[in-house]
């Protein structure tokens, strides 16, 4: 049953967090584009979304950049796989928060239930 809800989570996470960074990705390089065409100043808006859109493209992004010979082996379409491993590595991580958080709040309730039982023992 857990499997299936861990897979079901890391399929639609992926799915959504890859389509919010490439549009996120597409419109803040087309902010940029439009700011380096005028040189005008971001407002804090466009620095925030410019910022979010880098934000979410992390881990891989640092990756990349420092390797730029891996452009070469993702050709085209084939280079989008790029944001769907990036998505996958934050669903991975998000689901490992998540279950760090349920078993720490799952041995405190215990402790709290064991300490309850030996009080009404005193």
């Amino acid at each position: 049953m857990i499997t299936n809800r861990r897979n079901l989570f890391l399929v639609i996470y992926t799915i959504i967090h890859t389509i919010i960074s490439l549009v996120l990705n597409w419109t803040a390089f087309g902010m940029v584009m439009e700011k380096f065409d005028t040189l005008e100043p971001f407002t804090i808006w466009e620095r925030l979304h410019y910022s979010l859109s880098l934000l979410l493209m992390q881990p891989l992004l640092s990756v990349i950049s420092a390797f730029p010979q891996l452009g070469d082996f993702l050709p085209g379409i084939l280079g989008y796989s790029v944001f769907l491993l990036n998505s996958f590595i934050w669903a991975l991580v998000i689901w490992y928060f998540f279950v760090v958080v349920r078993r720490r709040d799952r041995r405190k309730d215990s402790g709290t239930i064991r300490n309850k039982k030996k009080d009404d023992l005193d």
